[in-house]
């Protein structure tokens, strides 16, 4: 059954259906590929469709995947169309067989990049001629948008990890970078620069979802304060630990950033009379 003879059939009630549950289920028990022809589109199952679609992209059912985004764009039924026009430049962009980094998808990845999205970029176009050209601009973007727009920080690490930029991602611990996403990436930049990491860790300025957090949830500060810790006291010696307040300062006083007043806190209360 095709999606116009399943447009015929019922696919406008999706009321009673069984179908989002049997989906949920199957793609649970890894079966989708062997029962992914029982499935059609729907209306009014906005988050069943746009499933449904993304599993027959998974499996390389992408002629199947278009029909469904066309008929659901097409349709006059169907009011929330976006995410079909997402997938449909998508598709797109893998069933171009040459020339994919002109398409729709590709470009529009320069200004709203999702992660996922980049890495299926990668994995289809990197050997196409002006792969580097546009790999460069994402970048660019991103080192951009981060000073903007503090969701993009962590998209820019995540980019950075991936072509292993570790020089660029040291540079990024910086007042725009918060203490969740330094967490998220310590282990990495621990292990590629030891001495370089505590050190732009001691000396940042602020970044301002940080101060947010401070006044909004000191409690969740501090636990990722605390979290932080625990890291760097599993990697460092005390002594090394200790350094950066033996600097001729007094250690009361030293509140370079929240993090350096939380080791000072953390190392007076486990060392009292040093």
């Amino acid at each position: 059954m095709n999606v116009h003879q399943s447009a015929n059939y019922d696919w406008g009630k999706s009321s009673g259906s069984i179908l989002p549950i049997a989906l949920d289920l199957v793609v649970a028990n890894q079966q989708f590929p062997e029962y992914n022809h029982l499935f059609t589109v729907l209306i009014q199952a906005n988050d069943y469709n746009l499933k449904l679609i993304d599993k027959l992209i998974e499996i390389g059912e992408l002629n199947r995947a278009k029909s469904y985004c066309i008929h659901l764009i097409d349709t006059n039924r169907i009011r929330r169309v976006s995410g079909y026009k997402e997938r449909l430049k998508k598709l797109t962009f893998l069933m171009r067989k040459r020339l994919k980094l002109d398409t729709e998808f590709a470009q529009d990845l320069l200004h709203k990049l999702v992660f996922d999205d980049y890495m299926l970029v990668v994995s289809h176009a990197a050997d196409e001629p002006d792969f580097r050209e546009w790999r460069s601009k994402v970048l660019y973007k991103l080192s951009c948008r981060r000073y903007l727009d503090k969701k993009a920080v962590n998209l820019y690490f995540s980019v950075l990890v991936f072509e292993a930029r570790w020089w660029t991602m040291l540079d990024c611990i910086d007042s725009y970078a918060g203490y969740a996403t330094i967490l998220t990436y310590a282990e990495i930049l621990w292990e590629v620069f030891p001495q370089k990491f505590f050190s732009r860790l001691m000396n940042k300025e602020e970044s301002e979802q940080d101060r947010s957090l401070r006044k909004k949830d000191p409690e969740k500060l501090r636990e990722i304060l605390e979290e932080l810790f625990q890291f760097i006291v599993s990697k460092y010696d005390i002594d090394y630990l200790e350094m950066p307040f033996k600097k001729g300062k007094n250690r009361s006083k030293y509140t370079r950033n929240y993090f350096a007043a939380f080791l000072n806190e953390q190392l007076s209360v486990a060392m009292p009379g040093k």
